[in-house]
C-alpha cells in the first residue's frame, strides 16, 4: 500500500502484518479502497508526517500551507497535519480546496484545508485574471478584504452600514472595473470601496428606467438630476443620512470625472457613447457646513477624567490586557491617528535638547513616528513625561518578550496572535474592538450635562473611539510640525503645542474655540490654562495673515 514502507507479510492481501489486522478487524472491506485510505502504522509515523499515498499535486498544496503558515506565524502541531493527510486520503480529494466541506466544523483539520485552499488559490492568482470575477480580492493589491461588484450584505459590526448595491449594467461594471484596478495602485482600500460604492446606486437609479439603463447613448444629464433627486427623496424620507448623501454624491462625482481623465469616453473605450453631459456638476455637489465654534468630536474633559481614571485603567487591563492599556494611555496624551499609533515602532523614544531659561542644557522626550496619510515620515512631536514614562515601561516588556528579536524590527505594540518574533503590531480594528468593550464594561460614565433635577447625564458610549483622542488635541492645539491646522476660513486660527519647556498637563488644558483664538491673535494676547504656562498662538494659514492685515512676507508683531 502507498502510505506503508514495510514488508508485505501476507501474500493473500499484500499487506504488512499490523495493516493485515487492521483490515481484518474492521470487518475486511474492500482491499483497494482500504489500501487507498489506511494511515501509516503508529510506529512510522513517530516524530514525522508521512504523505505518501497522497496525490502529487495534493502534496504539494499541503507542503505551501505548512510554509505560508510559518510565515504567518501561526502554530503548525505534527497532530494536526496527521489528521489532515488521513483526511486527504480518506476523501481522495484531488486537490485541498474539495477536501475543505468534507472536514468536521471547527476542528484544527479543517481550519488547516481552509487556510491552506485560500492561500493556494492566492498563489494562483494574479491582479489580471482578477478582474474577470466579481468580487475581488484585495490582497493581489496588498489591501485587505474584498471588493464586490455584485453587491452585498451590510457589515455586522456597524450597525449604521447598508448593503452594497450590484452593477448591474455591463458598460459601467466594465468601467468601475477599470477605474478600481487603477485606483487600487495608488489608494488604499476604503476610498475605493467608497466610490464603487457610489458607483452601486448611480446603476440603481439607472435600472430604474424604462430600458434599464443598459445603453449609455440613451442617457443624459437629466438622469443625473433625477438620481441626486431621487438620493434627496431618501434623505427626507429618513432612509439615507445626509452625510452619507453628500459622500455618495461626492464619489459619483469623482468616479465620472476621473473615467473622463482616464479616457474611458474616447471613442471605442468603455464608455465611449456615453455623452458628454453625463456628469456631475460643481453647483450640484452638496456642501458640508460646520460652525466655527464646534468641538466635533472631541470627548469633553469630564469624561476623559473618569475613562483615565486609575480604578478604570485597571479594568481595561483585565479585559484587554496590558499591551491594549499601554497604546490607549499614550494615545489619548498624543493625539495620534488610530492606524500611527497601533504602528508605532520600538524604538519610537527619543529626546531632544535644549537650553532653558536658566541657561542649562535639558532633554525633553519626543515621539519619532510616521504619518502615511501625508506621505512624511520620522515625524518629532514633543510629549510630556508621563507619555514617555509609559512608552519606555512598554519598551521594557518587548525587550524581554521577544529578546531574540533586534530593536529595528520590533514594534512598540505587538499584536498577540501569530507574531512569534514581535514584528507585527496590532491592527486598528483590535484595538477598537477591545477599547468598545472595556467602554461598554464600565459601571458608569456621566457627561458634562445634568436633568432637571440635577443629576448627571449619561455619555453616550458609542462616541468612545480610538480616533476621538485626536480630536481632543485638534480642537486645543496645532503640532510642531503645523499638521494639526484646522483652517475652515480666512479667519480660522489653531493653538500650538507649548514648547518642550513648558509642560502642560492633559487635566490642565484650557479649551480655545476658533473665534477666541482668531480674537487673541489680533489683540496679541494669550490664553492661559488653569496650570498657569502659555500656550502659543499662531495663524494657521497664509490666509489668516492676510485676514489680520499682514501681507506675505512681513514680519509677525
Amino acid at each position: 500500500m502507498a502510505a506503508c514502507g514495510r514488508l508485505t507479510a501476507r501474500r493473500q492481501t499484500g499487506l504488512c502484518g499490523a495493516h493485515d489486522g487492521a483490515w481484518r478487524a474492521v470487518g475486511r472491506p474492500d482491499l483497494a479502497a482500504f489500501r487507498a485510505s489506511a494511515s501509516p502504522c503508529l510506529a512510522d509515523r513517530n516524530g514525522r508526517v508521512v504523505l505518501a499515498g497522497l496525490e502529487e499535486n495534493v502534496i504539494t498544496e499541503v507542503l505551501y500551507g505548512v510554509q505560508a503558515s510559518v510565515a504567518e506565524g501561526r502554530r503548525v502541531l505534527m497532530t494536526n497535519l496527521r489528521g489532515v493527510a488521513g483526511h486527504l486520503r480518506r476523501c481522495g480529494a484531488a486537490n485541498v480546496a474539495d477536501a475543505v466541506a468534507t472536514a468536521a466544523q471547527r476542528t484544527p483539520v479543517r481550519c488547516f484545508l481552509a487556510f491552506t485552499a485560500d492561500r493556494v488559490a492566492l498563489a494562483r492568482s494574479d491582479p489580471e485574471t482578477e478582474q474577470e470575477a466579481g468580487v475581488w480580492d484585495l490582497r493581489l493589491w496588498g489591501a485587505a478584504g474584498r471588493l464586490s461588484f455584485t453587491g452585498g450584505a451590510a457589515s455586522p459590526r456597524y450597525q449604521d452600514a447598508e448593503a452594497t448595491r450590484a452593477i448591474t449594467q455591463q458598460w459601467l461594471k466594465a468601467a468601475a472595473k477599470t477605474w478600481a484596478a487603477e485606483a487600487l495602485a495608488t489608494m488604499t482600500a476604503g476610498p475605493v470601496r467608497a466610490v464603487i460604492g457610489a458607483a452601486g446606486l448611480l446603476s440603481e437609479h439607472l435600472a430604474r428606467r424604462s430600458d434599464g439603463g443598459i445603453d449609455p447613448a440613451a442617457l443624459s444629464h437629466r438622469d443625473v438630476q433625477d438620481f441626486l433627486a431621487r438620493l434627496a427623496r431618501l434623505e427626507r424620507a429618513g432612509k439615507l443620512p445626509a452625510h452619507r448623501r453628500a459622500h455618495s454624491i461626492n464619489m459619483a462625482a469623482r468616479f465620472l470625472r476621473d473615467c473622463r481623465e482616464m479616457g474611458l469616453t474616447q471613442p471605442g473605450a468603455v464608455l465611449g457613447r456615453l455623452p458628454g453631459d453625463v456628469v456631475i456638476r460643481r453647483a450640484e455637489r452638496p456642501r458640508v457646513t460646520r460652525r466655527d465654534d464646534a468641538a466635533g468630536a472631541a470627548l469633553p474633559e469630564v469624561v476623559m477624567s473618569q475613562l483615565l481614571s486609575p480604578g478604570n485603567l485597571e479594568r481595561l487591563e483585565i479585559l484587554a490586557g496590558p499591551t491594549i492599556r499601554a497604546a490607549v494611555e499614550p494615545g489619548a496624551g498624543v493625539g495620534r491617528r488610530t492606524a500611527e499609533l497601533c504602528s508605532l515602532r520600538f524604538a519610537c523614544l527619543d529626546y531632544d535638547e535644549h537650553t532653558g531659561e536658566d541657561g542649562e542644557r535639558r532633554a525633553s522626550p519626543v515621539l519619532v513616528h510616521d504619518m502615511p496619510k501625508v506621505l512624511k515620515a520620522g515625524c518629532r512631536l514633543p510629549i510630556h513625561d508621563r507619555e514617555a514614562a509609559i512608552i519606555l515601561a512598554q519598551q521594557q516588556k518587548v525587550r524581554a518578550a521577544f529578546p531574540q528579536t533586534p530593536a529595528e524590527r520590533l514594534v512598540l505594540f505587538p499584536r498577540p496572535l501569530k507574531n512569534p518574533d514581535g514584528t507585527k503590531a496590532i491592527g486598528t480594528s483590535h484595538l477598537q474592538r477591545e477599547m468598545r468593550a472595556w467602554v461598554s464594561a464600565l459601571p458608569r460614565l456621566d457627561g458634562p450635562g445634568q436633568d432637571a433635577a440635577g443629576r448627571p447625564v449619561p455619555f453616550p458610549r458609542q462616541l468612545i473611539i480610538p480616533y476621538a483622542f485626536r480630536h481632543i488635541l485638534s480642537a486645543l492645539c496645532s503640532c510642531r510640525d503645523n499638521h494639526h491646522r484646522r483652517a475652515s476660513g480666512p479667519a480660522a486660527c489653531a493653538v500650538r503645542l507649548p514648547p518642550p519647556r513648558c509642560r502642560l498637563s492633559r487635566n490642565h488644558m484650557k479649551r480655545v474655540s476658533l473665534p477666541t483664538a482668531q480674537a487673541n491673535c489680533d489683540t496679541g494676547t494669550t490664553e492661559h490654562g488653569e496650570c498657569g504656562q502659555k500656550a502659543y498662538l499662531r495663524p494657521a494659514s497664509r490666509r489668516c495673515r492676510h485676514a489680520r492685515g499682514h501681507p506675505e512676507g512681513a514680519p509677525r508683531p
